[in-house]
């Protein structure tokens, strides 16, 4: 029962923080600001279930699935939105 719920944790990480960065990159390009309220605290939920996962030690390699796609959200706020930003003139 242990083993399940410490998998349990890497996945719910990955399935926040991929809901909340789609969400992000939706809401920054064509949706309306509602979603970018809901995306910020999936985000967090994401990081924070990533979080617990590695601290149980977990030995899935999901452990780190979530962290990274958090890296790669802010790799698209640095690289990609001020090319949003040029390209469509703001």
């Amino acid at each position: 029962m242990g083993g399940v719920l410490i998998k349990l944790y890497s996945l719910l990480s990955l399935v926040f923080a991929l809901a909340g960065s789609i969400l992000f990159i939706a809401s920054v390009l064509y949706l309306p600001n509602l979603y970018l309220f809901i995306s910020f605290p999936l985000v967090i939920l994401g990081f924070m279930f990533s979080m617990i996962a590695i601290s149980k030690n977990e030995a899935s390699k999901l452990r780190f699935a979530g962290i990274f796609i958090l890296l790669l959200l802010i790799l698209f706020v640095l690289i990609g939105i001020p090319f949003i930003f040029v390209g469509f003139g703001f």
